[in-house]
């Protein structure tokens, strides 16, 4: 199996998930997926079927080395529910800074070549050196 068609079967298996709330391609490798799903969990549950027109995704992907996960969230949400959402954000955010994103297993953050910033493991780290705290997000 290529690793693009690993992507796609996996993002089409959240896609079909949580429907109405991934709408957009991620833009990350799929050692990040189950964060993503786990993020999409908290949205569901808080914002749950028939208001997914509340939550819109925006933007999924890779940013110096980190998860980002853009969205916009509708008027009607509650203070609460948007609360729960920020929240699962920032844990979102947290774990991928300590997971590979190739595999999901455990990872660090990392400096390629000099200019190139990203988390994986050592089987991942395709030239990657671990890079000193100071260096993070």
């Amino acid at each position: 199996m290529t690793v693009e068609t690993e992507h796609s079967r996996k993002y089409e298996a959240i896609k079909a998930e949580f429907p109405g709330i991934v709408t957009k391609q991620f833009e990350c490798d799929t050692g990040w997926f189950p964060i993503l799903r786990e993020f999409f969990a908290v949205v569901r549950r808080v914002n749950p079927k028939g208001k997914e027109r509340d939550f819109t995704l925006l933007q999924i992907k890779e940013k110096l080395g980190g998860l980002r996960i853009y969205y916009r969230l509708g008027k009607r949400v509650a203070t609460a529910a948007e609360t729960q959402i920020h929240a699962a954000y920032s844990a979102a955010e947290a774990r991928a800074a300590g997971t590979c994103e190739v595999c999901g297993r455990p990872g660090v953050f990392r400096v390629q070549g000099g200019a190139w910033l990203l988390t994986r493991c050592e089987d991942h780290a395709e030239g990657g050196v671990p890079a000193p705290p100071s260096a993070g997000m």
